[in-house]
């Protein structure tokens, strides 16, 4: 799951200065699953303010006052409406793979993650693989071996 949600983020084309490398490869919102300090190990690419790009823009761009120039005016303006699309594109993105996710996944590996108010509305993609890594076991060719040997009939036993 991990390995196809980084491909299909990898293909998200957004404005984020942080997810295209100087030399001009596109990252897309992979740093979005992998987190920001891996991204960063994987990329060179500093992606500090990953998380803080994840909180709404305001309706205004707030540097905008009565001392602003109509060109500086503009320019703030378009800036910050190219801010807020890219915002609201990401936000799109994760809910998309999210109703994904849940569509895989069967309700307990899940559920714990909902709010009992916004439900499911606050989760983000890389939150899935926090969870099922941290709350649910990892099955590698190492557990199923040991359940195999440990049972003596293998992970799925014949009828009799």
């Amino acid at each position: 799951m991990k390995k196809h949600a980084m491909s299909v983020l990898l293909g998200s084309d957004v404005g984020y200065y942080w997810t295209k490398s100087v030399a001009g490869t596109t990252y897309g919102l992979m740093g979005d699953v992998l987190g920001a300090k891996k991204y960063d190990d994987i990329t060179n690419i500093p992606q500090a303010t990953n998380d803080s790009l994840m909180t709404k823009p305001a309706t205004y761009d707030s540097f905008i006052n009565s001392g602003t120039s109509d060109y500086q005016r503009d320019k703030k303006g378009e800036i910050h409406d190219e801010s807020v699309r890219w915002w609201y594109v990401r936000k799109g993105i994760h809910r998309g793979m999210r109703e994904n996710f849940m569509d895989t996944l069967d309700e307990t590996h899940y559920e714990q993650l909902e709010h009992c108010i916004t439900g499911n509305q606050g989760i983000n993609i890389g939150d899935f693989f926090k969870h099922l890594k941290g709350v649910w076991c990892s099955l590698d060719m190492g557990v199923i071996g040991q359940r195999s040997s440990a049972s003596g009939r293998g992970l799925y036993p014949h009828p009799m």
